[in-house]
């Protein structure tokens, strides 16, 4: 991977503090991240001054050491400290950017109190530092292809296809991160897909022209020794997508266990729709059933297509509607022309990496 693809980490410390600082770079260099630390980047002859006040403004995290002999040196990288504060303001809400980090059992500033601290000493220390410097460099690497994708012309589509595209991508990055405590405790093995939606929309044909053809039928998935429920397909080494159909269900004795084994079972729900159905009570009922499990739900519209040909305005009323009535940003694909499906299989890839 490319310097400018890792994640850029400004390491503030103290001079005296400094071979217990090149242990934290070479770490983080080994987890493939960029840290800046003064006495490898700094070259002869740079004022060195200008060159830590940029490398600060274009660090995309900042960590903080402090140790009892660091604490207590008057001065100690005050300046930079203020200027990472003044940083930090300007991240959205939430933003994993300004860390401080605990080299061994010591107090840290006033003005850094209301930040959780990363103590390296304690057991799980070195450990919650790394998620949390992992988190921030997924994030940021979600946010960069969502902007990437938002510059590619949607495949001869009307500018409504291409709106709802750019607001899918938004609202699959933030219903990942509200989710994200369900998320870190699941086991880490396959990842799990469940497609659902009624009969004739398309779910089996999105998973193979997804696939470009390569994609296997692995087993099958019941819920009873009833009927047969799903297909389970292998979309790669460990992305499984199940199959099913819960019109057949949702009326009978099967329906509140199929919710229950997608609970359990699925790391990622997906609803899928097409404009040949209507957005009725029913299928309202249906899609806020789902939001309710424990576990991300998107919903995907198929057979756009069929709308474009006619009248693009009816599609966008068509998405208008399902936003209006769940809240929900639904993405417009059709498999006929491929509108959106090599976005929605990278969408399943980078879900996947939320639970590496």
């Amino acid at each position: 991977m490319a310097d400018d693809q890792k994640l850029k980490v400004f390491l503030c410390h103290a001079r005296e503090d400094k071979p217990a600082i090149r242990k934290v770079y070479e770490q983080l260099q080994t987890e493939g991240m960029n840290p800046w630390l003064d006495e490898i980047n700094l070259l002869p002859g740079q004022n060195w001054k200008h060159e830590i006040k940029r490398a600060l403004r274009e660090s995309e995290a900042i960590v903080i050491c402090f140790s009892n002999k660091s604490i207590n040196k008057t001065g100690f990288v005050q300046k930079e400290i203020k200027e990472a504060l003044d940083l930090y303001e300007e991240q959205p809400e939430g933003a994993i950017f300004l860390i401080p980090v605990m080299l061994e059992e010591c107090s840290i500033p006033e003005s850094l109190e209301h930040l959780q601290v990363a103590r390296l000493y304690e057991e799980n220390g070195n450990r919650k530092f790394l998620e949390a410097l992992k988190i921030r460099s997924t994030k940021l690497s979600l946010i960069s292809s969502i902007k990437n994708d938002s510059h590619r012309p949607t495949e001869g589509n009307s500018n409504e296809v291409d709106d709802y595209r750019k607001n899918f991508a938004s609202m699959f990055l933030e219903l990942f991160w509200e989710n994200y405590d369900v998320i870190k405790t699941k086991e880490k093995g396959a990842f799990q897909i469940s497609l659902v939606g009624d009969g004739g929309v398309g779910k089996t044909s999105i998973i193979y022209v997804m696939s470009r053809d390569t994609i296997s039928v692995v087993g099958v998935f019941e819920p009873s020794t009833q009927d047969i429920v799903a297909k389970r397909y292998q979309l790669t080494d460990d992305i499984f997508i199940n199959d099913t159909r819960h019109d057949v269900y949702e009326d009978n004795k099967d329906s509140e266990f199929i919710e229950r084994s997608i609970e359990k079972n699925a790391d990622l729900l997906v609803y899928v729709t097409s404009v040949d159905h209507n957005i009725d009570s029913r299928t309202i009922s249906i899609i806020l059933k789902y939001s309710k499990l424990q576990i991300p739900l998107i919903i995907v519209v198929n057979k756009i297509d069929h709308m474009l040909e006619k009248n693009p305005l009816d599609l966008a009323k068509y998405l208008q509607l399902i936003k209006d009535k769940t809240g929900y940003t639904a993405l417009p694909i059709s498999v006929v022309n491929g509108t959106n499906i090599d976005l929605l299989r990278r969408f399943f890839i980078k879900s996947r990496n939320f639970y590496r």
